[in-house]
């Protein structure tokens, strides 16, 4: 069990981080390069 409560951690900590706006676009920007257009208010934040 001490594997799936450290993958819970871990998942949290990259939820919590990519709630906020400013860090989601720099991922986005880090995995899109060349969209070099793209706003805050371009990106959606969705969540299963």
């Amino acid at each position: 069990m001490p594997l799936i409560q450290k993958r819970k951690i871990k998942d949290s900590l990259f939820t919590d981080l990519f709630q906020d706006k400013k860090y989601l676009l720099q991922l986005y920007k880090t995995l899109h390069p060349k969209d070099e257009d793209v706003t805050e208010d371009d990106i959606k934040n969705v969540k299963q």
